[in-house]
């Protein structure tokens, strides 16, 4: 079997394609042109962009498409850069991204007395997050919450030490003693 023939369809789909670049090439010069950068993965086009959520201390929180490759840095740029009550320590500026990644970028947890009431209590805030009240809770707040003890909320406490903070609020489940039924329990008295 002769080798053209084998690929002639092949042959013909590429020169076609060939042929409409080159005419919308010459022929469309007012035309704003769009450029999407594309890979070849298998035998289908893919766009190398990715879609990650950014929210917490950001200036405008959001769902953002980067290039792929793009770092937690680009993704705050794109968000408008952080607010001034960002808390910047955890922050890992310069890890890559992946497609549907969440990004959240906490805030200070500050106790002078012009900025917060002390008499509310960390899990009763409005101000904060359910991951920011994760982050800032003492044990002596988690205790508060019916059925979580001294061991449980010491336990909570080193865990979160251990990972540096609480990332996602799904890690809470990685401290000993809680189960989705704690869990939940915390989560709802948190919010």
């Amino acid at each position: 079997m002769n080798y053209f023939h084998k690929y002639k369809k092949l042959l013909s789909i590429l020169g076609s394609m060939l042929a409409i670049i080159v005419v919308f090439k010459f022929t469309s010069t007012d035309i704003p042109k769009a450029e999407v950068e594309l890979k070849l993965e298998g035998e289908k086009f893919v766009s190398q962009t990715i879609k990650v959520h950014v929210d917490g201390a950001v200036i405008n929180q959001g769902v953002y498409e980067l290039a792929e490759g793009s770092r937690v840095e680009d993704a705050i740029k794109e968000a408008g850069g952080l607010s001034d009550d960002a808390n910047t320590e955890f922050l890992n500026y310069a890890q890559v991204l992946v497609d549907g990644e969440k990004i959240t970028v906490l805030k200070q947890y500050n106790t002078s007395e012009t900025e917060i009431d002390e008499t509310i209590a960390i899990y009763n805030r409005d101000d904060y997050s359910v991951l920011e009240k994760l982050n800032y809770m003492t044990a002596e707040d988690y205790q508060a919450i019916p059925g979580i003890g001294e061991k449980i909320s010491q336990e909570i406490i080193a865990t979160r030490a251990d990972l540096g903070m609480f990332s996602q609020i799904e890690e809470l489940k990685q401290v000993s003693g809680i189960g989705e039924s704690k869990y939940e329990k915390i989560i709802t008295f948190i919010q």
